[in-house]
């Protein structure tokens, strides 16, 4: 999971919506992670597809996360969402 949350933070760092919702022009790491980490966690509770991409020595390059068709809304996370909020 590590990897996975280590390739979205990249991905995501300077996406327009993070720095809006997080409120800064680059966000702070820890709360970046906290948020991507929120968004992630749901699609692994509800055990949604995630694929990845490695290159020759095997590092992982790439992340989908993927909900299937029909998927009814999430389970509760209150202790995931409290992090996110803090």
């Amino acid at each position: 999971a590590d990897a996975v949350l280590d390739v979205l933070c990249e991905s995501f760092a300077t996406y327009p919506v993070m720095r809006h919702t997080l409120g800064e022009p680059r966000p702070e790491p820890r709360r970046l992670r906290t948020l991507i980490h929120l968004f992630a966690s749901g699609r692994w509770l509800r055990e949604h597809p995630v694929l990845g991409a490695r290159d020759a020595a095997g590092r992982l390059l790439g992340v989908a996360t993927l909900t299937p068709p029909g998927e009814l809304a999430p389970p509760p996370m209150p202790p995931v969402r409290l992090a996110a909020a803090e």
